[in-house]
């Protein structure tokens, strides 16, 4: 099993968008996620996620991918770290050790688990923004 970066890609952001209700990173963000790269007349917030690794992993018989994500939560508010931290909380509490089934992709189920949360607060060089940053570890297996 080859498990694209693609497939991944969509998991993620059919998580994302699975829960829109007040205070998620999806209310917080408008649905503001994007792969690799935002546009430059994104509006503020955003979240970008980039792949960061991937590994192919064998259990015995299990075929499992593993990949872990970047997920970048980008605020105009530098003053304030503090809308950047909310929603990278709400990342963090909505993809923390969670197990879906993936529909439609030769897979039953991939589980999600963060992996680390980067505290990088406060301006970036450019001092226009800031960011705040959680990696989840993403494991398909058939």
């Amino acid at each position: 099993m080859a498990t694209t970066t693609r497939t991944f890609a969509k998991a993620i952001y059919d998580r994302f968008k699975a829960d829109q209700s007040a205070g998620t990173a999806f209310a917080l963000t408008s649905g503001r996620l994007y792969n690799t790269r935002a546009p430059s007349d994104t509006e503020w917030p955003y979240i970008v996620m980039e792949q960061i690794s991937g590994n192919p992993d064998r259990t015995f018989s299990t075929i499992a991918d593993r990949q872990r994500w970047r997920l970048s939560v980008f605020s105009k508010n530098k003053s304030d770290m503090q809308e950047a931290t909310d929603i990278k909380d709400a990342l963090q509490s909505h993809f923390d050790d969670r197990v879906y089934s993936m529909s439609g992709s030769g897979l039953t189920t991939y589980t999600l688990k963060r992996s680390r949360v980067i505290d990088h607060r406060g301006p970036l060089p450019d001092g226009d923004r800031t960011r705040a940053m959680v990696d989840i570890e993403i494991q398909a297996q058939e």
